[in-house]
């Protein structure tokens, strides 16, 4: 984890701009790390690819270590676009004081799919 400091993610002042660096010789090691060859893998099962995500992501206090990285694709059931959805809604809750930031992280970390259900709801059809 890059902090667990709620102050420090719920900073407006205090971008994740400033902290997100993951070059392309990084993103290519994750990519050989789950066995993949290109972001165009057919894992990804798509033209469209997948992107290098935060498990934890920067909002939540991820950090940009190898082990927080992971090839996530853009299509499929549950997709770049929905744990996008979820790191958003965990930022809000937990600097709204409604979450506990080490919850969050816990909960993003351990089963994202789940959390979502949990904490954003069921995925519209």
């Amino acid at each position: 984890m890059r902090t667990a400091d709620t102050a420090e993610i719920c900073d407006k002042a205090k971008h994740t701009a400033d902290v997100r660096n993951v070059s392309g010789a990084e993103k290519q090691a994750v990519y050989r790390r789950y066995g993949l060859t290109s972001n165009r893998a057919d894992w990804c099962n798509s033209e469209e690819g997948c992107e290098v995500d935060h498990l934890v992501s920067l909002e939540l206090g991820g950090s940009n270590d190898i082990t927080n990285l992971w090839p996530e694709p853009f299509v499929g059931e549950w997709n770049a676009h929905d744990k996008d959805a979820l790191e958003n809604r965990l930022h809000k809750l937990v600097c709204a004081g409604r979450l506990d930031l080490t919850a969050a992280q816990t909960a993003i970390r351990t089963d994202w799919v789940a959390a979502y259900k949990q904490y954003v709801g069921p995925k519209p059809e």
